[in-house]
């Protein structure tokens, strides 16, 4: 990961040189920001998230309306 303190623009210009001039950390960067985000935010991930927080719910209901229909 390459961050830069932001109005730094010289860290800024130098961490673009060491991007430019080595392609391999450039793939590498890429493949990690790639799988962050999948890993975060693809439909999977977005599924995976609302079935956890729904199914939470769901419990609550569920118990609040099997004594109501008992």
């Amino acid at each position: 990961m390459q961050l830069v303190l932001p109005d730094d623009p010289r860290l800024l210009a130098e961490s673009i040189l060491v991007l430019l001039s080595d392609p391999g950390l450039c793939v590498v960067l890429g493949r990690q920001g790639r799988q962050f985000v999948e890993e975060r935010f693809s439909w999977t991930a977005i599924v995976e998230q609302l079935r956890q927080y729904v199914g939470q719910d769901l419990g609550v209901i569920r118990n609040a309306h099997s004594h109501v229909l008992r």
